[in-house]
């Protein structure tokens, strides 16, 4: 299984999702459940849905201070699950609730047999709401229009 069809997680459970930079070419600008970077080089969007959610799942991630910002104030409603295949990075700079060790590709194929398809309308339409109030615009002819990652990078 190729790593890019983890993007099956998000789009089977109706799940917002967020990336850092390098994770960046695992989502289309243009899917309507991504969000843009997380962090310092993040989207306010983003940002905002990581302090609001009730569960963040990371994949390969270990929460460096260019994400987090203050650890003491990451996430602070959320039960966080992460999946890494380095155990040193679990708990090392955020406390996790809950953990899973082994390769993101042989980890995405069972959660995606466990996880079922649910859908979170008020949830997408509350991070929707938020992604068009607060994203960048483009001025544009004839007018403006909201800038898409593909176009800033």
């Amino acid at each position: 299984m190729h790593l890019k069809k983890s993007v099956h997680l998000p789009t089977r459970s109706r799940l917002r999702s967020a990336t850092v930079l390098w994770e960046k070419v695992l989502f289309s600008g243009e899917d309507e459940l991504y969000t843009g970077p997380v962090g310092m080089h993040g989207t306010k969007t983003s940002n905002y849905a990581m302090c609001e959610c009730d569960l963040l799942i990371t994949l390969g991630a270990r929460f460096s201070d260019r994400v987090t910002g203050d650890t003491k104030t990451f996430a602070p409603k959320a039960k966080i699950l992460q999946i890494n295949v380095d155990a040193a990075e679990i708990n090392k700079n955020i406390a996790v609730d809950a953990s899973v060790i082994g390769d993101l590709r042989e980890v995405l194929k069972l959660l995606l047999v466990k996880i079922p398809e649910k859908r979170h309308d008020e949830w997408v339409q509350h991070i929707q709401d938020m992604k068009e109030k607060i994203s960048l615009k483009l001025r544009s002819f004839p007018a403006y229009r909201t800038l898409r990652d593909p176009e800033a990078l």
